[in-house]
């Protein structure tokens, strides 16, 4: 549960930097600056594809029928979130790759 603690800390520190980035593009008239602007949008993919991520997980879509419990007990909910968040990175990798390739860092 280490790494989904440390998953869950990411997740709001990411979430709070897009709150606070966004209130300060708003109010300031230039061009905040590129660097946090591509900042914000690496943010903004892990934020929303781990997010995806804990909807499925929180809404226990992967846990699968019940059945006898043996020890040692080793749940599937556990191997399916690892594989979700991997799976997940790869989808914000793509994301942000596709914005790269499209938009190009200069712009």
């Amino acid at each position: 549960m280490v790494m989904e603690e440390k998953l869950s800390k990411l997740h709001r520190i990411t979430g709070v930097f897009l709150f606070v980035y966004m209130i300060i593009h708003v109010l300031s008239k230039g061009p905040v600056c590129v660097y946090f602007d591509w900042l914000a949008v690496v943010a903004f993919a892990y934020h929303a594809f781990n997010g995806i991520r804990l909807v499925i997980v929180e809404l226990a879509l992967l846990l699968g029928k019940p059945g006898f419990v043996e020890y040692p007990y080793s749940p599937i909910s556990l191997k399916y979130s690892r594989v979700l968040f991997y799976l997940s990175m790869v989808m914000a990798a793509m994301f942000l790759a596709i914005l790269i390739i499209g938009k190009g860092m200069t712009s």
